[in-house]
């Protein structure tokens, strides 16, 4: 397919192929905003940090204000999408394209109000589905559906380079090899961190091969591969369903939901056929016209000319910039080992090479902390064994604080708050749990009471973290170090 021929039946697919894209986009972001619903309300059941110091002073009411509009603005897109696809064909019914696509523009406006508020609530899911959501109002189908299919893509090599390291291979990867086989349990630790390996690198072909099937999905070599890497994706996501799921690790439902959004994407973007009856990327073609990106050159090369020889210049200037956010989006987690891009933003799913912060409180403090609060953070003696993520490669620190206190001191579990108080893990970067803790500490007046230590990302290869141990009166000056705000919202404390 070229910029200068599209076929009428490539126009039909594409059109019904975004159409089943907007209902399944629409469809999962409600209900992913509905399990994780306390995370989107004012109600402080939470520290809220902002994105910036500007967003402090921001009302309460403003949060559920603007989680009740984008739930609002999602309900109008399925609506619209279901009234297009249920009619019979031979009615016509008025194009609601135009006006579906400034909703979707109103969506990406609401998602980053929300981040602002709160940075929590850039989970991963809702940065993929702004992201969608501007390619969605500024392209035309078959180049929105291009640039979906190269995010993910990115997703797919991205979160697969950052388990290739020493503390998913063992510790997170453990897990789950351990639940899909617990006969690897009695393994080696080198043996079972070889074996765990093959996660990563499954899931790094995956990406490769629908990459190659996007780029010259034209070619019999491209369809081959796209095959292939489409079935593995469709595995790969049923296995994390079987160990992530009630009958395994148990992982709260935004997990889980957000797994079963990549399968029937997977179907729509990547899949075989769709209800127009036309081959998709993997599917079989005649010759390469009838696939959806045939020569990827071509294709950019006619979004330039667009942008310069067009009578509609304006709406092709929207389709440049699309695809210069979709080009920035896969290339800024490069940046992310070094603190130039946040965690999620760069993919990093169940790897836990982040940067974080970590917490005691004496003995004395802890028995003054209010019941509810206790009952949501971590009242296991610091002698008790950490879990797996909350080692990852650092057993030696965790025993040289233990010592040094002497064992008058509890861990804080900041993660474990975040589950139980929104039903979301929490934000993986060091600037945001500082935030959290100093919402804490001044709130239940843990400020002579607190011990707090800075872990850095880990080596990929030995997993070694850096360490900086941190008074209370030190973590202000800490803070001015983060270029983004690492304040709480004082109004928003009411646990």
């Amino acid at each position: 397919m070229t910029g200068q021929a599209v076929t009428a039946a490539d126009g039909v697919d594409a059109t019904a192929r975004l159409r089943q894209l907007e209902l399944a986009i629409g469809v999962f972001a409600i209900a992913l905003v509905g399990v994780t619903w306390p995370l989107w309300l004012s109600g402080g059941a939470f520290p809220a940090i902002p994105l910036f110091e500007a967003a402090l002073p921001a009302p309460n009411w403003l949060d559920s204000l603007l989680a009740v509009m984008l739930l609002a603005c999602l309900a109008v897109i399925v609506t619209a999408v279901v009234r297009q696809m249920s009619v019979r064909h031979e009615k016509v019914v008025p194009d609601d394209g135009p006006l579906r696509r400034r909703f979707w523009l109103l969506i990406a406006c609401l998602w980053c109000a929300l981040w602002i508020l709160n940075q929590h609530r850039l989970q991963a899911w809702a940065y993929q589905y702004f992201l969608y959501a501007i390619f969605l109002f500024a392209c035309r189908p078959q180049w929105a559906l291009t640039l979906c299919r190269w995010l993910t893509v990115s997703i797919y090599v991205h979160s697969a380079i950052g388990k290739l390291d020493w503390s998913f291979l063992h510790t997170v990867g453990q897990e789950f090899l351990v639940e899909a086989f617990p006969a690897v349990a009695h393994w080696s630790e080198a043996a079972s961190a070889r074996l765990a390996l093959v996660m990563p690198l499954g899931e790094l072909c995956v990406g490769a091969g629908l990459g190659v099937a996007t780029a010259i999905g034209g070619t019999r070599f491209g369809q081959l591969v796209g095959r292939c890497a489409f079935v593995v994706a469709l595995l790969m996501h049923a296995s994390l369903l079987r160990v992530l799921g009630p009958w395994g690790l148990n992982h709260h439902w935004g997990v889980l939901t957000w797994n079963l959004f990549f399968l029937v994407q997977a179907w729509i973007i990547f899949g075989a056929h769709t209800s127009s009856g036309v081959a998709g990327v993997v599917g079989r073609t005649s010759s390469p016209s009838n696939t959806h990106i045939g020569n990827v050159c071509t294709d950019w090369k006619s979004v330039l000319r667009r942008v310069c020889l067009s009578d509609r210049p304006r709406f092709y200037r929207w389709e440049l910039t699309a695809t210069l956010a979709c080009g920035a989006a896969m290339l800024l987690p490069m940046t992310a080992p070094r603190g130039g891009w946040d965690h999620w933003p760069s993919w990093g799913l169940y790897s836990p090479n982040n940067p974080r912060m970590v917490a005691w409180v004496s003995q004395w403090q802890w028995e003054r902390l209010p019941e509810p609060l206790k009952s949501r953070l971590s009242s296991r003696p610091q002698s008790a064994k950490p879990r797996a993520e909350e080692a990852t490669g650092a057993d030696s620190d965790l025993s040289d604080v233990r010592e040094m206190f002497d064992g008058r001191w509890r861990r804080l579990d900041l993660g474990a708050w975040s589950l139980s108080a929104v039903s979301a893990p929490i934000y993986p970067q060091d600037r945001f749990q500082l935030g959290v803790l100093l919402a804490l500490a001044q709130t239940a007046g843990l400020d002579r009471e607190l011990r707090v230590e800075w872990q850095g990302v880990p080596d990929r290869w030995t997993g070694t973290r850096s360490v900086e141990e941190l008074s209370f009166q030190q973590l202000d000056g800490f803070r001015r170090r983060f270029r983004l705000n690492a304040l709480p919202r004082a109004n928003m404390h009411r646990w």
